[in-house]
């Protein structure tokens, strides 16, 4: 039907009718709400079709938080095995700060510097060697908690179990902890700061 100013016209769905001038606007209110637009909004419309992209892109960039839970993480898992695997105790200190220091609630305050720690990770690997067993730290992955702190630091919590391996070539689980670490970057490099490791139990 051609258009006539002022005429009313039916609804083509409703059977209603309207003026011609509008006709347009009631057929998109008309319109079931499982259509997202309406033709007569070209801009709208355009909009709505950007908006899945723009989602896209947001979902394939790492958030914030989850690119420094992999940084800490990565840094954690290479201090423990530096000084438990590995049993080197200069490469250990080197990952701490020159003030850092180390709190067990078995022991006290083992460490008050970053030399202080290097002598106890050396003490810890001496007695190994002399035992005859090797020493592995396992990160709880479930556990694993990092969060931002100001002046270019971060936040680590979780839960930690500790296996040896014997003469015999045979691992064994022989405890477990929880912790609590304040990392800190130095140099665009993470360097662990406090550490306080608590809670340790045998084997449930």
């Amino acid at each position: 039907m051609p258009y006539t100013p002022g005429a009313r016209h039916p609804h083509p769905e409703s059977g209603r009718s309207y003026p011609a001038d509008a006709a347009s606007s009631h057929a998109c209110a008309d319109r079931p709400r499982s259509v997202p637009l309406c033709a007569r909004h070209p801009r709208r419309r355009a909009m709505l079709f950007a908006l899945p992209l723009l989602a896209a892109g947001l979902a394939a960039s790492p958030a914030p938080s989850d690119t420094l839970r992999e940084q800490i993480r990565q840094a954690d898992t290479q201090l423990f095995a530096v000084a438990f695997e590995a049993c080197d105790a200069d490469r250990a200190a080197a990952m701490t700060t020159e003030d850092m220091e180390f709190f067990h609630d078995k022991d006290g305050k083992s460490a008050s510097s970053r030399e202080d720690f290097r002598r106890s990770v050396a003490r810890m690997c001496d007695s190994a060697r002399q035992g005859g067993w090797r020493l592995r730290r396992e990160l709880v992955e479930r556990s694993l908690q990092v969060f931002p702190l100001h002046d270019e630091r971060a936040l680590e919590m979780g839960d930690h179990r500790f296996y040896e391996r014997g003469k015999d070539g045979v691992e064994r689980w022989v405890g477990q902890a929880r912790f609590v670490q304040v990392w800190r970057r130095v140099d665009g490099t993470w360097q662990v700061e406090r550490v306080i490791s608590y809670d340790h139990r045998g084997v449930d």
